[in-house]
């Protein structure tokens, strides 16, 4: 009786998408043979030549996934979240999207993005196995996949990076090979201001500032853990000792000339700012800038849950085919040639190759995502950009293998239980941490008190104690 059920029930939808085939349903939803998939993705640069890449790859699609075209939506870091904020309220139509640490979260909680554990099993096991179940698993929440981490540096460390042709120039480069922490780049900061009046000695600013410095792995800001902490408990990271020395040591940075205000980033006069770093950061900057930069470590390197969210392709709930969307990102993660294409466009267009392994983009050339290639999947697959090491996969591999684990890796935090008190920390976040971390605000102290206390009045506290309870049965599961 069940397999005739079953009969009856495919018999109808063949008859169902038959109807719709001939019918010549299409657009954006399309049909059993025809689908655009939807991709926001956000960027430094909006490019302005996206109709003949996408065409180019539209054309390699129709051989590698028939029926399947792509367009691609890119949008700049001040409109992202907004626009897909308002989309995902909206339930408007989208397939791929860009999402990372607090805002996947949030997302999930609001049930926004597919759950994807089955499709990776089946649609995109070769993209499973070059993640590593390790990853994967760090970017879970309650145990599913709501998204597929990129294959980049699978742990951060904090640094900075400089102009090498400055560090020549006033002869700082043993200073800088020798230099371990923050305070060892003063005297360094020194010497520029006096021989270099013209040069601002440091570019900090509100997403680069001293506050990143603090081995700090966010849960669900402002709550997570120090890394240095074994007993594995959770605080609030702006009630800390540690951040009030920071955004004072901020405020202090302007105060002695060595950062300053209302800077234009792009006529790059400073020496140094702060990074997050991975072999071969510098150089992969390098590229879209005026001057060749170099880069010194001055923290150690972990991998946190942080990292494994810090990069992420979900795929909406209110995409139509959320199994060719899978399938594409199968082929885009395993692909050189579509994700080169993706990645810098069109061979002689927007870049030129130089040879197998290096390509130099092409200076306006209407599109080009150098620099941004961890936001796009597998990374071990991306052409090199001249500069670049050579040996760039290979010391890849070999920071991600050398990382220290994070006491709490593998507990992933589910905000849905307190899903309003987190959208209203980060409110509050928003409110306040531009004026802390940029070095303008007159009395520190005075603004931390405030963001303190409004902080609590989001329900900061709930929040810390949610995450205490789970954290508390993730240890009894785990025996930790």
């Amino acid at each position: 009786m069940k397999k005739n059920f079953k009969k009856l029930i495919s018999g109808a939808m063949a008859l169902v998408m038959a109807a719709g085939l001939m019918a010549g349903c299409g657009g954006n939803g399309g049909s059993a043979d025809n689908y655009q998939i939807d991709w926001y993705l956000v960027t430094g640069a909006v490019p302005g030549d996206t109709s003949e890449v996408e065409a180019k790859v539209d054309e390699y699609l129709a051989e590698k996934l028939p029926g399947t075209t792509l367009k691609m939506h890119y949008l700049d870091w001040g409109s992202y979240t907004q626009k897909l904020n308002v989309m995902m309220a909206g339930g408007e139509k989208f397939d791929i999207c860009y999402t990372a640490g607090d805002s996947y979260r949030q997302n999930v909680a609001k049930n926004a993005f597919v759950p994807l554990n089955d499709l990776i099993d089946e649609f995109a096991p070769k993209t499973k196995e070059i993640i590593g179940e390790d990853f994967l698993k760090g970017s879970q929440i309650n145990g599913v996949n709501y998204g597929i981490p990129a294959n980049k540096d699978k742990g951060h460390q904090q640094g900075v990076i400089y102009r090498k042709d400055l560090a020549k120039e006033l002869g700082l480069e043993e200073m800088l090979a020798n230099a371990k922490t923050l305070d060892d780049m003063y005297p360094i900061y020194d010497i520029v201001k006096e021989k270099r009046p013209d040069i601002i000695p440091l570019k900090e600013g509100a997403s680069q500032s001293t506050p990143m410095f603090i081995n700090f792995d966010t849960v669900a800001f402002p709550i997570g853990f120090m890394l240095d902490d074994e007993t594995l408990t959770p605080v609030n990271y702006i009630e800390t000792e540690e951040y009030k020395e920071a955004v004072l040591r901020v405020r202090q940075n302007r105060l002695d000339g060595y950062t300053k205000a209302d800077y234009k980033e792009s006529s790059e006069m400073h020496f140094a700012e702060f990074a997050g770093l991975k072999p071969g950061k510098a150089a992969e900057l390098t590229v879209n800038r005026q001057h060749e930069y170099g880069q010194i470590e001055l923290t150690d390197a972990y991998m946190t849950n942080s990292d494994a969210t810090g990069s992420i392709m979900a795929v909406s709930r209110t995409s139509g085919d959320p199994e060719r969307v899978v399938k594409f990102l199968e082929l885009f993660n395993t692909d050189p040639y579509l994700n080169n294409l993706i990645i810098y466009g069109i061979e002689g267009k927007h870049y030129n190759k130089i040879d197998e392994n290096y390509v130099e983009p092409i200076k306006d050339s209407g599109y080009g995502n150098a620099g941004m290639q961890w936001e796009f999947g597998n990374t071990f697959i991306n052409y090199l950009t001249k500069g670049e090491d050579v040996n760039k996969v290979k010391n890849m591999e070999e920071f991600n293998d050398n990382l220290k684990q994070a006491p709490s890796l593998g507990f992933v935090f589910d905000g849905a239980a307190v899903k309003t008190e987190t959208g209203a920390c980060l409110n509050v976040q928003a409110e306040f941490e531009n004026t802390l971390h940029g070095g303008s605000d007159k009395d520190p102290e005075k603004t931390l008190e405030e963001y303190r206390a409004k902080m609590k009045a989001a329900g900061v506290d709930k929040v810390l104690a949610e995450v205490t309870r789970q954290l508390n049965e993730w240890k009894k599961a785990n025996g930790k």
